[in-house]
């Protein structure tokens, strides 16, 4: 380690920490060259900090342009305070390269009305995995209900920004008008 530890910027992370919030504040000083490390801590016993402190972790790469991390865990117990902390001490590492585009396309159905949470977030977790891997996604959204869908899947992809067209093509004269969207990174 090139810093002293307790010279470090330092996060503490609590049960209401946002992960992506605590992400970029991490990618922020990091990023400054008077930060080269710094440190994220939380409560041992505290089961839904230490998560938003891993998946904060998780995502920094992602913020800062596919930097990777250097990280060293340990768990302390302060003299001042009888409950253990889990620290970890966070330093930048080598660049990486984004996921290249693949060529594969990915057809999703988004669900209609009054979908159950699973099938939800079954949708969105499949359609921000496939964009994060480069791959195409095309949706074939019927009814508002499914476009909304689609749009909330995007809008959880913080990490990338997704371009995306959206096709009116019209079939027969008898037939109604069908909507369709098209979604790639």
């Amino acid at each position: 380690m090139r810093t002293r530890f307790h010279d470090t910027k330092d996060f503490r992370v609590t049960e209401e920490t946002k992960a992506i919030s605590l992400a970029r504040a991490i990618a922020a000083a990091l990023a400054s060259q008077s930060n080269p490390a710094v440190r994220v801590h939380a409560f041992d016993d505290d089961a839904v900090a230490t998560y938003a402190l891993v998946k904060a972790l998780a995502m920094v790469p992602l913020v800062q342009g596919y930097r990777r991390l250097r990280c060293v865990p340990n768990v302390v117990r302060p003299q001042e305070d009888a409950r253990r902390r889990l620290f970890v001490y966070v330093q930048n590492g080598d660049p990486v390269q984004p996921p290249a585009y693949t060529g594969a396309t990915f057809t999703a159905y988004p669900p209609g009305a009054a979908p159950g949470s699973d099938s939800l977030r079954r949708f969105c977790a499949a359609v921000c995995d496939r964009l994060r891997r480069g791959d195409v996604v095309a949706m074939a959204c019927r009814g508002p209900d499914a476009v909304s869908h689609a749009l909330r899947a995007l809008c959880e992809l913080q990490d990338h920004a997704a371009e995306f067209g959206v096709p009116w093509p019209r079939a027969r004269a008898s037939s109604p008008l069908r909507r369709s969207c098209t979604f790639c990174t």
